[in-house]
């Protein structure tokens, strides 16, 4: 017989995508599911689309219990789920997203047969939804654990794991044992997942991770995806720190691991706050700059020697770029070897130069060309757990097909994104994580973007491209066809000069450069050579280059495709100027 499964959904305001929710819950292949709606004070019509459903719901055999209450908060919403859960197992969706059919029964049903398994996660995916359409969105999702790595509580706060809660199925036993329950803090906050992360994390249940994405996360459906402002960051986090304040502090663990967690939580919260700063605010960046080192020092017992002065008056980045140093300075881990992976390719000759005089240049170059001069052939026979792999190639491909071959190796392995910001090997692998999560945090997986386009009667596609590139990198250029270059491809001129398309894309504030692209410039390699960018973006209407493609991830690069907004082109629109 199946297990029950609780399954809690808070609403607020949630109207337009509620619908799409509850018919991917019709669709599960679980069904022994009790439904908790908690209508949390909606002023829309999200409670009129929940009893439209609640005959379907029922006659699929669910048990569903719709609660009404006043608005609390998100907090107060799954608190009211909890204490009215009768199930076996529990899981938390978010009524503005979807679940794979799937979901329940791949996690409920593993569960069910295993009984020395307190939980199970899965993975996720982000999309976004256009005109009713699902779009893949272009964030790669984190895999939220390393099975059978330990200190997992600490990889959570230091964002090392996706933060979401969304993707575990738990059993209600666990969560009893482990004093969530109980302990779950009620207050009007904007965010709840460390009341529910921390505890499950802390006390150690035996976990199943499926890496497989079961549950889609709606982008932009949700309230707190991206900041227009300072204010509302600093509130989010507050609630953030609050809440992990909260949930150390009811641990059954000792004072001195409970100060440890509290010190990584503040130092990764002054990180996030930093990250946010658009620009330079001279007061509050300051007093931020100087919390952050002060933190930092505490936690470390170690003096940087860097001033908010600096900070304010170079910004966030040469903050972070020289916090970067002060750790690779600082010291490591004293390793027996230290060896430089791929050492031969292109990216190698980048990076090895930012490592020279630090204790992580490599002792030994491997590469599969090795020539025993240059570089030598690999020898994974002797690896140990003493030695140090820093492995320089960084496309998708490569690095999967080298984690393929290291896979159970002793050594420790650093990859690309870890040492690409000279964060190559410190003894704060933490640390340097939470650097690249707030230095590079709208990038995600690529440092320097580049687009390159018409851009002819600006419209809505070409802001599209534009802010998923933005979404994908930390620093985007933007290459404008010069007159003769469209004339030379179309046949005609574009209707606004280039001096004027130049000036409308700067303007846009996804874009860090603007510059002129040039006959000489068509060929992708050459716009790499000359801007030296990670990833090169395009609408998918280009079609695939594989032979392009393979050029570029030789040179370190990657070719990314976003989908092509079809309502409308520059074309199109000359085509109804022209009637």
């Amino acid at each position: 017989m199946q297990g029950k499964v609780s399954m809690v959904v808070p609403c607020y305001n949630k109207e337009p995508y509620i619908g799409a929710m509850l018919d991917s819950v019709l669709a599960q292949e679980w069904d022994n599911i009790e439904l908790i709606l908690v209508n949390d004070g909606s002023t829309d019509g999200t409670r009129d689309v929940i009893t439209e459903y609640l005959p379907k719901l029922s006659d699929r055999g669910y048990e569903v219990k719709l609660i009404n209450q006043d608005n609390g908060g998100c907090c107060k919403a799954v608190h009211t789920g909890l204490v009215n859960m009768t199930g076996d197992y529990f899981c938390l969706v978010d009524a503005d997203d979807e679940i794979e059919p799937q979901y329940v029964s791949k996690m409920a049903g593993f569960l069910d047969k295993h009984d020395d398994y307190q939980w199970a996660a899965c993975n996720l995916r982000a999309v976004e939804k256009i005109d009713g359409t699902i779009l893949e969105h272009p964030k790669p999702s984190r895999n939220p654990f390393s099975p059978g790595t330990d200190n997992m509580l600490t990889r959570y706060i230091f964002r090392e794991m996706t933060t979401t809660v969304w993707i575990y199925l738990t059993r209600v036993s666990y969560l009893k044992k482990c004093g969530m329950i109980e302990n779950f803090c009620a207050e009007h906050r904007r965010v709840y997942e460390p009341l529910i992360a921390v505890p499950l994390m802390a006390f150690g249940g035996k976990l199943k991770y499926f890496d497989e994405a079961l549950y889609r996360y709606n982008v932009y459906a949700s309230d707190l995806y991206g900041f227009d402002g300072f204010e509302k960051a600093k509130d989010y986090y507050d609630d953030y720190d609050y809440l992990y304040e909260w949930s150390i502090s009811r641990l059954n663990i000792s004072e001195n691991e409970k100060h440890n967690y509290r010190s990584i939580s503040k130092l990764i919260y002054y990180f996030e706050l930093l990250a946010q700063l658009p620009q330079i605010i001279k007061r509050r960046g300051r007093q931020l700059a100087e919390q952050t080192i002060a933190e930092f020092n505490k936690l470390y017992n170690t003096e940087i020697n860097l001033t908010a002065t600096r900070f304010t008056e170079q910004g966030y980045k040469a903050f972070f770029a020289s916090l970067s140093q002060a750790l690779i300075m600082s010291g490591g881990a004293k390793w027996r070897r230290v060896i430089g992976y791929g050492a031969l390719g292109t990216m190698a000759k980048y990076i090895l130069p930012q490592l020279a005089g630090t204790a992580y240049y490599p002792t030994e170059l491997w590469d599969e060309k090795g020539d025993g001069y240059n570089a030598t052939i690999p020898d994974f026979e002797s690896l140990s757990a003493d030695d140090l792999i820093l492995v320089f190639p960084k496309t998708e491909s490569a690095v999967s097909e080298i984690k393929a071959i290291l896979s159970g190796t002793p050594a420790t392995v650093y990859y690309h994104h870890t040492i690409e910001h000279i964060i190559s090997g410190t003894k704060f692998p933490q640390i340097k994580k939470a650097l690249n999560i707030s230095y590079s945090r709208a990038c995600k997986p690529y440092g320097k973007g580049y687009v390159s386009g018409s851009f002819d009667l600006f419209h809505i596609g070409h802001l599209n491209l534009l802010r998923r590139a933005k979404e994908q990198c930390d620093y985007l250029v933007a290459g404008v066809l010069s007159d003769e270059l469209i004339l030379q491809r179309k046949g005609r001129l574009p209707v606004i000069p280039l001096a004027d398309r130049m000036a409308i894309v700067k303007a846009i504030s996804y874009v860090d450069e603007v510059d002129v692209t040039t006959p000489e410039l068509i060929p992708r390699t050459a716009a790499c050579e000359k801007y030296r960018f990670d990833a090169m973006f395009t609408g998918d209407d280009w079609g695939g280059d594989d032979e392009m493609e393979k050029k570029l991830n030789e040179m370190g690069a990657d070719l990314v495709y976003f989908p092509y907004t079809k309502k409308i082109s520059t074309s199109k629109l000359r085509e109804s100027l022209n009637k």
